[in-house]
């Protein structure tokens, strides 16, 4: 239901029914310093973005902004993620960055000798040649007929990428315990092309290593200067 008031209605609502107002994502922030003031907001990327616009938000309720710090960013590394990443050969810097993908084609274009996908261009380039002095000609014998002749360069093409997808899957069949490593990697530390982070919840860890992981962790000094840090689990 949509509700309209006027500023001296609004008003009126805040000084004797201020219980039916709550909070926006703006104003959060602000009642959350007049009420519990703190030394320093620690949030995430997203929290802090936000954040960055509520400057003059601030000085207009004469509000002292808090320090905004970034919260600690973690990426776990379980061990058969850790056996993968040598198995590979990718560095976890490159792998939580990137990721393993460009890692994973370079591989399978390694063991394609020539690469299919080159094979695949060179012949249709060579068909589009061969192909162009029957488009023109069926073009000049009527309008609809040449426009035969471009449906039928683009179904030779379609079926040219399908032979060509069908090889690199069935090499994929066939590497299949070579490409894992990477699928792996990608999957535990580069999930969705972002951080661990903003993708997995913690449930599976505690699952599989309990709690213990977590009370070591605490117990260690991760600095809040540093970008990023690695638990290899």
């Amino acid at each position: 239901m949509k509700v309209e008031l006027t500023t001296e209605e609004l008003l009126t609502v805040v000084k004797n029914d201020s219980e039916k107002l709550s909070n926006n994502v703006v104003t959060r922030p602000l009642m959350q310093e007049l009420l519990l003031p703190t030394l320093a907001f620690i949030g995430g990327p997203g929290e802090i973005s936000y954040w960055a616009l509520l400057k003059d938000a601030f000085h207009a309720l004469e509000v002292k902004m808090p320090p905004v710090v970034p919260r600690l960013s973690i990426t776990y590394v379980p061990t058969e993620i850790e056996k993968a990443l040598e198995t590979t050969g990718l560095s976890i810097s490159t792998a939580i960055n990137e990721g393993s993908r460009k890692a994973k084609e370079s591989w399978i274009l390694e063991v394609q000798e020539p690469p299919i996908a080159n094979l695949a261009e060179d012949l249709k380039e060579t068909i589009r040649n061969a192909h162009h002095p029957l488009q023109e000609t069926a073009r000049e014998i009527r309008a609809d007929v040449g426009a035969l002749a471009d449906k039928n360069l683009e179904i030779i093409e379609r079926e040219i990428d399908y032979l060509r997808n069908r090889m690199e899957k069935t090499l994929e069949d066939k590497y299949e315990k070579n490409i894992e490593p990477f699928d792996q990697i990608e999957m535990v530390l580069h999930p969705e092309g972002g951080l661990q982070e903003r993708v997995w919840n913690i449930l599976p860890l505690l699952n599989r290593y309990g709690t213990d992981f977590i009370t070591e962790l605490c117990q260690s000094s991760c600095s809040f200067e540093e970008v990023h840090h690695v638990v290899y689990l």
